[in-house]
Formats: structure tokens, C-alpha cells, sequence
């Protein structure tokens, strides 16, 4: 027995929770977070709480962390110089990308750049059928060729060659040629980062997995030295994007996963606390320094995504279908040339922040209106005094007079304008999605989001508001809270009506093969083992799939007509609508397991 950590790295703040597992007591504690290298930060917070206690590094059983670096890494676009290896005749593809647009009537929207200049993008001679038949072996000679264009100039190589989600075998000869010839370049294969259809979402899920990688993993490993130098000896386990907990070698393999760590993390302390009410149906509201987080959680079960994008770039890995606004504490409020208010996206940051954190910050931002409102104390606890009269002048200087109004007017129209921004994004993810957010209680966690909860609930019309405690580090919570998670998928097009047939059941059975061993090497014990099946389907024709679950026993058999049930009760919520009787087919097959941990009380 001794005490379990989390730490989760925010924008502003790094949060520490700690639980003393002889009787159940927590401990939290914020310090600020360390951009520049944030693993200054998680020691900092664990040494300082280890000093509160008394106690030594070796007391300490688990150690989990959510992380900001990979997101971090991808919006600001200063990751690892990145080369592809594609097959012959889909070097353009990134750039290409697809044809919808975020504006769909704005003729002036650009793309993001890609990630990957197309001069490090090298054709290799190849191509397996959609059924991984070999129609063009690759040629040794070309390939080195192709490899020897990006030696030496690229830190890491993506690998995307067409169907390798049904054949393998030529990326995993490309994977032996680059350790023979450039054994220093990271590489990121398409088949082991998504094994799903779509070309493109596919080589941009590849792409950004080898371009945050190097990154990642220089950081992950030197934070286990970090712990060890400081003899804390369990291995760190890291938030997945998915809710649940990776290893580190996990997260240095596959670090697209861990893009929406922290988030994650402070859904899965939400439904732990919601648990403990007997709640099943709320919204998440995360409101943190830089961003607000929101998420749907119904019957106790957050929402998934299988296809988002992340700062303009497509992500295809299973993530909680978390959206997130610049509406957080520190986001900085402006009047643009036109007179309009704004808040965020831009934020104060940890360095300056807020102005009233006497760090030298100089602009307007909404912990300083709520200071100026009378809605946070000047004296918030710990060791951070907060300067009244900076934030009254921010507010006055750069809101109140470009606008003509009184400095409590320009904060409570800043207030305003975040609840507004917040309430929009609740929308996304719940009207949109084809439910009554009246159904739902309002989760409001994070710095500021019991701050703001009561008026965002008040503009969506929800009426019950839930604030936990430990509200302020629940993400840091959260992570002792956390299930090892993590998903096993295969693209397979085939037709489903009254049951999946011998082909979708050798899948997954593969599958089951592939989870089950992921347990086995993590030691999970087999009472804390769980399994969950589904399947990605659609009406023959359509272009997009919906995730299915399925129970055990309709895998096999002719119980298949529960699960195209089911298929059209979300095809209504969905799309309002549903086609009885029109052919459905399979798309990707998916298994999820689950290494249940001991919830903290």
C-alpha cells in the first residue's frame, strides 16, 4: 500500500492528484505548467506534494499522465522533419485531401499546409488488390532508391502504401530496409497506426503520427529517466485519446493516440464522479486555462469518434468525440478594427497569463473579468494573490474604451461572449448529433468551468448542474480512474444480413487473438478483463458507416437481424430517417479491451 499519482499538463496549469490507497484520503495541488519542457512541471508537482506528506518517491504504486506535447507539437506545426514512402501514383494525395470545406460557401478558405513538402515524398513501385492479393512486388533496387532520397534529410518516415490494411507484407519489408539503411529515421507504418479504409485519412493518420513521434517520444523518455533519477519506480502509464491508459511504449508506437490525453482524462473523472450520483446522461464541461473541452457521456459511456481532425489534419484513431473552443480562463478578450468583441482563440498562457497574475501580463482576459465582476476572490488559496486593479485596467484599456462602455459592462460582455461560444460548442456535440441537451445534466469541471456552468446551462436550458469535488484537477483525478483501453480494428467489406458470416468471424477471432495478448503482456488479471465488439456499417452505396455494438453471441450464428436493428434506430438519431429492407454491408470490424484498475471512493 502507498499512494497513487496523476498528473495531467495543461496550457496554464499543471494538476497533481494524489491518493493515499491506506485510507482512500486525496490530496491535489496546482502548480504553473512549464511550456518549454513540461516534465519541469510533473516533477515540481510531485515533489512538492511528496514534501506535503512527509513521504518518500518509493511509496508511490502508479504514476499516470495525461499530456499536452503531441497536441501541442501538431497545432503549432514544430514537429519532426517527415518524409512518406507511398505507392507509385499517390504522391499528391496529401495535397489533394478531399473536397469538402470546413465554410462550405466561402470560396477563400484554405487548407492547412502539408505536413510533408512534396519533394519528401518518395513513390515506391508496388500494389496489393483490396483483398491483399499481390499484383506488383516491390523491386529492391527502387525502394533503396526511394529510401535513399530521404536519408539523411528526414527525421521520420511515414510508410502508407495502398490496402496494406489487408496485406502488410510490403510495409513491413520497407520497415526492414529503412532499419538497414537508415536505422536513425523514426518509422511510422500505416498498417500498425490505422488498419482501415481510405487512402487518404489513412496516409494523413500516418503522417501525423510521424511527425509528432520524434517529439513524443524524446519527451516520454526522458520523463521516465526524470522518475527513476527520482526512485519513483512504477512505469508512468499515459492517457489515451480513447478515455482509457497506455503504456509508454504504447505512446511512443502509436502517439496520434494520445492527442487528446488530458481531455480525456477529465471525462473519464466525470463519469466517475457522475457514477458515484447515479448519473448516466450529462455533457462534460472542462473549461481549463487555454480551452473549454465538452463531450457527450451517455448511460454512463462517453461518445466516440472514429474520423476527427486535429488543427486542420485528419486523425483516424479512436478519440473521445471531444470539441473543444478557445474559451478558457486565460483566452484573451480584444475589440477587433470593426468594433466587435472577441474572446480566444489566443491565450495568455501560463507565461504571462492573466493580468491578474502580476506576471507581467498586459491584455484583457476571462479570469480578469470575473476578478472585475466579483466572482473570484483576490485571494484564490495556495500562494497566488491576484491584482485586482491589473485586471480593472486591462479590462478598461483594451475592452471598456474601444467599446464605450463602463469596465463592469466590457467584463460581463466578455462573460457573456464565452458562455455563448461555450453553449455553441455544447450544441456540436449533442444537437447536432441528434439529441435534446435538455435530456442532460451539466458536468462543469476544469479552473473555471463551475465559474461559468450556471449561465451556460441556463442559456441551453439544462437544468441540472453538477460541480465535483475536486472539480479543479478532475482530469488529474481522472487518471486513477482510468482502465487500460485500447482498440483492435480491420477493414473488410463484406455484405451483413443475418449474420456476419465465416469471414467476419475468423476476423474476430484474430482480433480477440490480437487483445488478448496486449493483456497478457500488461499482466492484467483475467476478472478485470473486458471484451466489447462492433462493427462499422452502412446502407450499400452510402459513404459513410455507423459504429455498431454488437454482443458476443451475435457473432456467431444467425443473430445478426438484432445488430441491423440496431443499426437503423442510429441511423434515425443520426440522419432522422432509416430504410428498412435496403442492404447493409460491413466496412471495419472492431474489438475493444478493457484492463479494469480499483477506482479510487
Amino acid at each position: 500500500m502507498g499512494y497513487r499519482i496523476g498528473v495531467d499538463t495543461g496550457g496554464t496549469f499543471t494538476d497533481i492528484c494524489i491518493q493515499d490507497e491506506r485510507t482512500g484520503d486525496f490530496r491535489t495541488a496546482k502548480v504553473a505548467s512549464t511550456p518549454d519542457d513540461p516534465g519541469v512541471a510533473v516533477l515540481e508537482a510531485t515533489h512538492s506534494m511528496l514534501d506535503e506528506l512527509h513521504s518518500q518517491p518509493d511509496q508511490i504504486t502508479f504514476f499516470g499522465h495525461g499530456t499536452t506535447v503531441a497536441t501541442n507539437t501538431l497545432i503549432q506545426r514544430d514537429g519532426a522533419v517527415t518524409g512518406v514512402l507511398t505507392t507509385a501514383g499517390f504522391r499528391d494525395l496529401l495535397s489533394l485531401a478531399r473536397q469538402r470545406r470546413a465554410h462550405v460557401y466561402d470560396l477563400q478558405v484554405d487548407k492547412p499546409e502539408p505536413l510533408v513538402r512534396r519533394a519528401l515524398i518518395a513513390e515506391v513501385i508496388e500494389r496489393i488488390s483490396v483483398t491483399g492479393e499481390v499484383l506488383c512486388k516491390p523491386d529492391d533496387s527502387q525502394v533503396r532508391q526511394s529510401i535513399d532520397s530521404l536519408a539523411g534529410t528526414v527525421e521520420s518516415i511515414a510508410v502508407c502504401l495502398l490496402h496494406s490494411y489487408a496485406n502488410h507484407d510490403h510495409e513491413q519489408l520497407l520497415q526492414e530496409l529503412l532499419d538497414e539503411i537508415a536505422p536513425a529515421v523514426h518509422v511510422s507504418l500505416s498498417h500498425a497506426v490505422v488498419r482501415e479504409v481510405r487512402e487518404y485519412e489513412r496516409l494523413a493518420t500516418t503522417v501525423v503520427n510521424a511527425y509528432v513521434a520524434p517529439r513524443v517520444s524524446r519527451y516520454l523518455d526522458g520523463l521516465v529517466t526524470r522518475l527513476q533519477e527520482a526512485a519513483i519506480r512504477p512505469e508512468p502509464y499515459i492517457s489515451h485519446s480513447n478515455g482509457g491508459l497506455i503504456s509508454i511504449p504504447d505512446a511512443c508506437a502509436t502517439p496520434a493516440t494520445t492527442i487528446l490525453s488530458g481531455p480525456a482524462a477529465g471525462v473519464a473523472g466525470a463519469i466517475h464522479a457522475a457514477a458515484s450520483l447515479g448519473t448516466g446522461n450529462f455533457v462534460t464541461l472542462d473549461v481549463g486555462g487555454t480551452s473549454a473541452d465538452v463531450c457527450l457521456v451517455i448511460d454512463g459511456k462517453p461518445t466516440i469518434t472514429l474520423d476527427r481532425t486535429v488543427g486542420g489534419y485528419p486523425v483516424k484513431v479512436p478519440m473521445l468525440d471531444v470539441h473543444s473552443v478557445g474559451a478558457g480562463g486565460g483566452s484573451i478578450a480584444s475589440v477587433d478594427a470593426g468594433g466587435l468583441l472577441q474572446v480566444g482563440p489566443n491565450s495568455a498562457g501560463a507565461q504571462p497569463g492573466p493580468a491578474a497574475y502580476g506576471r507581467g501580463g498586459q491584455l484583457p482576459t476571462v479570469t480578469d473579468a470575473q476578478l472585475v465582476l466579483g466572482r473570484l476572490s483576490a485571494r484564490l488559496g495556495g500562494q497566488l494573490q491576484m491584482d485586482e486593479l491589473a485586471a480593472v485596467n486591462a479590462v478598461e484599456e483594451h475592452v471598456a474604451k474601444p467599446l464605450g462602455c463602463s469596465v463592469q459592462e466590457a467584463a460581463l460582455a466578455i462573460n457573456r461572449v464565452v458562455v455563448s461560444n461555450i453553449a455553441h460548442a455544447i450544441r456540436l456535440v449533442s444537437v447536432e448529433r441528434g439529441h435534446d441537451i435538455r435530456d442532460f445534466a451539466l458536468m462543469a469541471f476544469g479552473g473555471a468551468g463551475p465559474l461559468l456552468g450556471a449561465e451556460v446551462a441556463e442559456e441551453l436550458g439544462i437544468t441540472t448542474l453538477i460541480a465535483p469535488a475536486h472539480s479543479g484537477v478532475l482530469c488529474a483525478l481522472g487518471l486513477l480512474a482510468s482502465d487500460l483501453r485500447k482498440e483492435f480494428s480491420q477493414s473488410s467489406i463484406f455484405p451483413v444480413a443475418g449474420n456476419i458470416g465465416a469471414h467476419g468471424v475468423g476476423i474476430f477471432k484474430d482480433l480477440e487473438r490480437e487483445a488478448l495478448d496486449w493483456l497478457e503482456q500488461r499482466r492484467v488479471e483475467d476478472d478485470k478483463r473486458l471484451l466489447e465488439w462492433a462493427l462499422d456499417l452502412r446502407y450499400i452505396g452510402q459513404n459513410h458507416e455507423l459504429n455498431v455494438p454488437l454482443d458476443r453471441s451475435e457473432i456467431h450464428g444467425n443473430q445478426a437481424v438484432n445488430l441491423v436493428e440496431r443499426f437503423y434506430e442510429l441511423h434515425e438519431s443520426r440522419y432522422g430517417y432509416h430504410v428498412r429492407g435496403e442492404p447493409l454491408e460491413c466496412v471495419t470490424l472492431r474489438v475493444t479491451v478493457t484492463g479494469r484498475v480499483e477506482r479510487p471512493e
